[in-house]
């Protein structure tokens, strides 16, 4: 909460489901927002060494004090080094499969599973397609976003 005063003008609100988002006129450096019933102040700049050294600050946020990082981000980052800075995720086709077999929680949602139930959706609406076409019901098609490939039949 450091850098945040009650009186300085605030121009501009954005409604975004449970949080409210203020940008402050005075100081386009400090940006703070209302998130259950915290106040919640977001410091961009860094100003240490009297002034003499300007950098961007960590915007990594504390769970349970609700306090910014005060290190200095990385150049070109938004984090610090302790934070994930460093980090560039797998690169490597071995890598990236390593990461994404242990992220498997219940393999609901792998790819193979997602595209063998996208294959059946397409078949559920092209048999919904034909009994429309051959007048075998009156109810109404099934709405919402169509599977992968999915061509109407008419």
């Amino acid at each position: 909460m450091t850098g945040f005063n009650h009186e300085i003008p605030i121009f501009k609100y954005i409604r975004k489901s449970k949080a409210t988002l203020f940008l402050i006129d005075t100081l386009p450096l400090i940006v703070a927002f209302c998130y259950h019933n915290y106040m919640i102040v977001k410091e961009k700049i860094l100003i240490s060494a009297g002034g003499r050294i300007v950098c961007n600050r960590c915007q990594a946020m504390s769970k349970r004090t609700k306090n910014q990082c005060g290190r200095p981000a990385l150049k070109g980052k938004h984090v610090c080094n302790f934070h994930g800075g460093k980090s560039t995720g797998p690169r490597t086709a071995e890598g990236k499969e390593r990461s994404r077999q242990a992220h498997i929680k219940s393999g609901l949602y792998t790819k193979e599973s997602r595209l063998r139930e996208s294959s059946a959706s397409l078949t559920l609406s092209q048999l919904e397609d034909m009994m429309h076409v051959l007048n075998m019901t009156t109810a109404q098609r099934t709405r919402g976003p169509k599977p992968l490939n999915y061509k109407r039949l008419t």
